[in-house]
């Protein structure tokens, strides 16, 4: 069987920490991440920002880099 992998790179800010679930052999980190971008308009910039809400799943024995979101 086909192992599929999902990959997305983005650069934002953490709103706040994250909120991390155990479970049984996977650990999930669900925070928001603000992201931003210029609008222009004339001479007029705008910066507009969103928010997006984030899942990243790890294994038990990988979580480790779900440390620097809380």
């Amino acid at each position: 069987m086909k192992k599929i992998e999902n990959n997305f790179a983005v650069t934002g800010f953490v709103a706040k920490d994250a909120e991390v679930r155990q479970f049984t052999t996977t650990s999930v980190a669900r925070f928001p991440l603000a992201v931003a971008r210029q609008e222009k308009n004339g001479e007029d910039t705008k910066r507009i920002s969103a928010f997006m809400n984030i899942e990243a799943w790890r294994k038990n024995e990988n979580t480790g880099s779900f440390d620097q979101l809380t």
